[in-house]
């Protein structure tokens, strides 16, 4: 792997977070081409790991067959979000801009950001969603809601929200689409589009 790689990768990385989408695991590459390198990194992937066994709940649980949502699990999901919202507000975008502007700075003098400053973006975004990750599990713990719910609460109304923007489900995808799930997501379209950067991640 080229040095100025995992720098590349950095800055592409946050701008897909602020943008509203990827699959966290793509961080785990560039960290596991360089271990002495990606220790700090690891350890902190390893933080939001343990994150997921941290909710008091712990209860198996059984989804219902037809996949509909409760108001109560929307507004279980919506007050998480919000929370988790709140605590990372600005600060993807700020390190955004810092990889940016460390990439501007390596091609002024002719050269790639280099791994270990490359390493460093990706410490700092790790932590980020450290914290954030803290936040959702608190706040789980005040709902009284088992991970496992609110992985698949998770999972339908994002399913949901790509038709919760239009004020009705075209008639030939009605039989395709939970309408109950887009009617309880609907209200909250704005504020789930923009947060599903973070949701991408596991929050």
């Amino acid at each position: 792997m080229k040095k100025g790689l995992i720098g590349c990768l950095v800055v592409g990385l946050l701008l897909l977070i602020v943008g509203g989408g990827l699959a966290f695991w793509f961080v785990a590459r560039p960290v596991m081409s360089s271990a002495s390198a990606g220790m700090d990194s690891m350890k902190e992937l390893a933080k939001i790991g343990q994150a997921d066994v941290e909710p008091k709940n712990t209860s198996e649980f059984t989804p219902p067959a037809d996949g509909s949502l409760t108001a109560a699990q929307v507004a279980m999901f919506i007050g998480v979000q919000e929370a988790v919202q709140a605590q990372l507000e600005g600060k993807f975008e700020a390190l955004k801009a810092k990889g940016e502007a460390m990439e501007a700075k390596a091609k002024g003098d002719g050269k790639e950001v280099g791994m270990t400053d490359g390493m460093a973006l990706i410490s700092e975004m790790t932590a980020l969603v450290a914290q954030g990750k803290k936040v959702q599990v608190e706040t789980l713990n005040r709902y009284n809601t088992s991970m496992a719910e609110y992985d698949w609460v998770r999972g339908q109304v994002y399913s949901a929200l790509p038709f919760a923007s239009s004020e009705s489900v075209p008639e030939q995808l009605k039989n395709q689409v939970n309408e109950n799930n887009v009617n309880l997501v609907r209200p909250h379209a704005e504020m789930l589009t923009k947060g599903m950067g973070s949701t991408m991640l596991g929050l």
